[in-house]
């Protein structure tokens, strides 16, 4: 993250107009415009950034949370905001009216040339806009996504504004940023703390097993065991319904990376299936049905897991069955 000085060197050697570096001291020096909350299908979180040193709000991890992974990682990204500043908007509709809207981006993005507004959208969602809104999204000659208007807004200041699909989101690439996250977070403390979890866990002793992992994932969340163990100490120490809640209050604070966030996901479905939640844990099990992880057999044999443990023995072994089947171990 640039400190004061080096942001006015940023500036001059952009040679940026006033008005423009107001537009970017405010999208750097205000709150995210809004929180952000998952849909059906999407998981959001926060991402702690080593590099802007706060956490990131991502609203999906199937596109923005691995787009956070991206820039965390560039080395020509010099700092990204997530949920800046709305800006205007004005485009014909499908039937010619002319409409203005304040609308805000999902990103604001200062590369070492440039800077500008990230909107990240899936694919489906960009073909379905097309089609709803096709002078605000439009698919250029090389297959790329663009937002015209956006475009036109973010040109008038010298900066720029890019529509990002999930399309390009590269998962062996997501693997090895992982990895990369883990080694740079992690350190002895948290190892400690997972032996202490270790320890007390084969003394039945649950509840300080349970806190000493939520102390660990403290220092790396995307430690998928641990989180794991965390969950299913949490369950041996504290009522279904604690234990769930406990468990979310976690996951939403914290902030495992793509494409691995399906295992953390089975550990919260499955703590809400304990508290009589049944619908959460069957929407995951079509997900994972339908997802090209090569995970998910594994994660299902998982997610049969608890679904032994709530005393539902037909579909637990349904689900071992099928992971056997398809990854067998």
């Amino acid at each position: 993250m640039l400190n004061n000085a080096d942001y006015i060197d940023w500036c001059l050697q952009l040679g940026l107009a006033e008005i423009t570096r107001a537009t970017i001291t405010a999208a750097r020096s205000r709150n995210p415009t809004r929180r952000v909350g998952g849909g059906r299908q999407n998981v959001s979180g926060r991402y702690p950034s080593r590099k802007m040193g706060v956490t990131i709000q991502f609203e999906s991890h199937r596109v923005e949370l691995p787009f956070v992974q991206e820039m965390e990682h560039d080395p020509a990204v010099l700092e990204y905001y997530d949920q800046p500043p709305s800006i205007p908007l004005a485009y014909p509709t499908a039937s010619g009216r002319r409409l203005s809207v304040m609308h805000t981006p999902d990103y604001f993005v200062l590369r070492h040339d440039s800077a500008g507004w990230v909107e990240c959208k899936t694919e489906g969602d960009l073909e379905k806009l097309a089609i709803k809104s096709p002078h605000r999204y439009v698919r250029d000659d090389v297959g790329n996504w663009r937002c015209p208007p956006g475009e036109a807004h973010a040109s008038a200041l010298g900066l720029d504004y890019r529509v990002w699909s999930s399309t390009r989101v590269n998962w062996k690439l997501q693997r090895n940023l992982q990895f990369l996250d883990d080694y740079l977070r992690y350190d002895s403390e948290s190892t400690a703390l997972n032996v202490l979890g270790d320890v007390n866990f084969e003394k039945a002793n649950f509840p300080a097993a349970a806190e000493a992992y939520r102390q660990s994932l403290a220092f790396g969340p995307s430690q998928k065991a641990i989180a794991a163990r965390y969950a299913t100490s949490l369950a041996a120490s504290v009522s279904a319904q604690a234990a769930a809640a406990h468990y979310s209050e976690w996951s939403r604070s914290a902030a495992p990376a793509a494409p691995d966030l399906d295992w953390f996901v089975v550990e919260e479905v499955g703590l809400q299936l304990l508290a009589g939640e049944a619908a959460p844990a069957k929407t995951f099990e079509q997900i994972l049905a339908k997802s090209e992880n090569a995970d998910a057999p594994l994660i299902q044999a998982r997610l049969g897991w608890w679904y032994y443990r709530a005393n539902n023995a037909e579909t637990a072994a349904e689900l071992i069955a099928y992971g056997q089947e398809i990854r067998p171990a």
